[in-house]
């Protein structure tokens, strides 16, 4: 199943600030960067268009 979310500008960076590579940057680094891609994201439109998709397997004991 394919899923289609829309974020503000705001929303998409403090989801990428709960993946753990942003997690375990030093706070000085984390604000830079995300400064950074507030201004590029911010220079394309107010929104970030993602596409998920999900999907799950199930497997039996042989």
């Amino acid at each position: 199943m394919e899923v289609e979310v829309i974020y503000s500008v705001d929303q998409y960076l403090m989801l990428l600030n709960t993946y753990s590579p942003h997690l375990k940057l030093e706070t000085q680094h984390k604000q830079e960067l995300f400064e950074g891609l507030r201004q590029v994201l911010e220079q394309n439109g107010d929104t970030i268009e993602l596409s998920y998709v999900c999907a799950f397997h199930i497997a039996r004991p042989s």
